[in-house]
């Protein structure tokens, strides 16, 4: 379970970073673990590893039509992040789906269903790692801009499963 919150906290937080508007690190970490501890106190009692979809809708975070998840507004409140600026600055049409062994998210109401994390990942996704997994497979050091961030292509694998399918169908 943890693994899987870290993952989606640490996703959001990636998207925040993305944005034109300098935020600092430290209040990048601060957003991030709030961002954990509420979606873990929320998660706690509807996580169900035998039936991973089982509590699969109570588990979707989504941000569509400057309409955010009420966890990301109340994580951004406690470390002085506006509404007004995670609805600016967080990508519209934005689901993610936090399930036990597997996170996925989608970007546009009809876009491809993505990985972001499963359960042969022994560590949490993160920024670094995919910044590692694409380095890795071009056998390159990463592009360093003048801000010192590191420049990747996003992209990661993306997977069409039953389950995912009802899903789909079942929020239509």
């Amino acid at each position: 379970m943890k693994h899987e919150i870290q993952s989606a906290a640490n996703f959001i937080c990636h998207l925040l970073r993305l944005n034109k508007k300098p935020i600092g690190e430290l209040q990048l970490k601060r957003f991030r673990d709030s961002l954990y501890d509420h979606l873990l106190r929320r998660y706690r009692d509807h996580w169900f590893p035998e039936n991973p979809i089982k509590g699969s809708g109570y588990r979707t975070v989504r941000c569509v039509d400057l309409k955010i998840d009420p966890l990301i507004i109340q994580a951004g409140e406690i470390c002085k992040l506006s509404k007004e600026f995670l609805q600016k600055t967080l990508p519209n049409a934005l689901t993610l789906w936090v399930n036990p062994r597997e996170v996925t998210y989608r970007f546009g109401e009809n876009g491809c269903i993505c990985i972001l994390y499963d359960n042969n990942n022994t560590e949490p996704w993160t920024h670094i790692t995919l910044i590692d997994k694409t380095c890795q497979k071009k056998k390159q050091k990463p592009f360093i801009s003048q801000e010192n961030k590191p420049f990747v292509e996003y992209k990661l694998k993306t997977k069409r499963s039953p389950s995912i399918e009802q899903l789909e169908a079942y929020i239509s």
